[in-house]
């Protein structure tokens, strides 16, 4: 290819690059329409993406979407103790879903009732990963946080149980109620398990605490 040769099939490639430019515009809402299909929540069906009267897309928290199918459990805990204590929950997964914490709210009261909030209602949250299991302990209760579908949970929930090692992924100390969101970030796989501690210091005499706790999760 000679030099002449060259320029011409340069000229023609501008010149198409420069007439697909002019032929480009931005989509308008008056002439335009872009459709968008989404997977629903159980994975099933695919559908179109619609917008509310504003023409607004709406979301919805994921544990929101999670208890529609009926995948959303909690567990409440009810602890009443005047000494120091370190009860524990154990999440065991055998199965073949995943679970993910959702959140941990919690609050608690001191007796007698006079008492100020101070640091008796101080109570130690921590979090283990992979321990293990010498004893699982008594069976938990797990409820179904949509009334229509049964408490049938794929992790196994025992209390109190006798476990060693283990990794703590999340420590944290905190006073009267509290309300910590993890969004699902704290996953447990399938045949690995997760301690959820509350650790209370010793109690000074004829003084107690009522503390109740509620954590919620979603398995896929």
């Amino acid at each position: 290819m000679n030099a002449h040769q060259y320029c011409r099939i340069k000229r023609k490639i501008k010149k198409c690059i420069e007439e697909k430019a002019r032929n480009i515009r931005s989509l308008s809402c008056d002439r335009d329409r872009v459709g968008v299909c989404g997977l629903s929540v159980d994975e099933s069906t695919l559908s179109p993406v619609k917008t509310d009267m504003h023409r607004v897309v709406a979301t919805l928290p994921s544990a929101s979407t999670h208890s529609q199918i009926g995948k959303l459990f909690g567990a409440v805990l009810n602890i009443f103790t005047n000494s120091g204590i370190n009860f524990q929950l154990l999440f065991n997964n055998p199965s073949t879903q995943t679970m993910y914490l959702d959140k941990i709210i919690f609050g608690s009261i001191v007796f007698p009732r006079e008492i100020p909030q101070n640091y008796l209602e101080s109570v130690l949250i921590r979090i283990r990963k992979n321990a293990t299991i010498v004893d699982s302990g008594e069976p938990g209760v797990v409820v179904n946080l949509n009334t229509a579908f049964p408490d049938a949970s794929s992790v196994v929930l025992t209390q109190n149980p006798t476990v060693t090692g283990g990794f703590t992924i999340f420590n944290v100390r905190t006073l009267g109620y509290a309300s910590i969101d993890f969004d699902g970030r704290i996953v447990v796989a399938p045949q690995t398990n997760l301690v959820v501690e509350h650790l209370f210091d010793d109690f000074p005499l004829d003084h107690s605490v009522n503390f109740r706790s509620t954590i919620i999760w979603y398995e896929l």
